[in-house]
């Protein structure tokens, strides 16, 4: 029973130094907690695999959750930054943020084989029968409301608010038409 303590106390402190990691990378005042059935951490190379229903949140000035078969990350310890950032599917990214005037962006992206994302371009890559749904998407042009991209492979640009697909099929829904206020005669 001895040996399950030490284990399991093991683990815990590796995967506390992934996560510390990774935390260290994203901007101050921010939080990302990471789940995983395994996590294999190499503090010679900075990489850490995690396999196994990993689940990845990050709270801040945007919010971003993550799950996926499996993910590497590449860092560069003596920095504590993440160099590469690279998921394995079916992976789904859900990303929460707002424009410079402070309009809502919400985004659910999945693919079938890989994502990439990075924090610091906050830019996601999605390979193999990618899918994504933007609402609150004025913060893109004013009159969308919600749009539908599915396609091969897309790019998703958070903060240039841009997203490319290759062999697309778009769904817009456009905001509806205000009408201008009726003019009221005088009695």
């Amino acid at each position: 029973m001895g040996y399950r303590r030490v284990i399991l106390g093991l683990a815990a402190a590796a995967l506390l130094a992934a996560a510390v990691g990774y935390a260290q990378h994203i901007k101050k005042g921010s939080v990302a907690v990471i789940r995983s059935e395994e996590l294999d951490l190499d503090l010679n190379t900075g990489s850490t695999e995690m396999t196994g229903n990993v689940r990845v949140d990050i709270k801040g000035s945007y919010t971003a959750t993550m799950t996926a078969s499996s993910v590497s990350v590449a860092a560069d310890l003596e920095k504590a930054q993440v160099l590469s950032f690279e998921a394995r599917g079916p992976v789904k990214l859900v990303f929460d943020t707002t424009n410079k005037e402070g309009k809502p962006l919400h985004v659910v992206a999945s693919c079938s084989q890989k994502a990439t994302f990075s924090e610091q371009t906050m830019i996601a890559t999605m390979e193999g029968n990618a899918h994504a749904e933007v609402t609150g998407a004025e913060a893109v042009v004013s009159q969308i409301e919600s749009a539908k991209y599915d396609g091969d492979s897309m790019t998703i640009d958070l903060n240039q608010r841009k997203i490319k697909v290759k062999q697309a099929t778009a769904e817009v829904h456009m905001a509806p038409e205000v009408a201008p206020p009726a003019e009221q005669g005088t009695p």
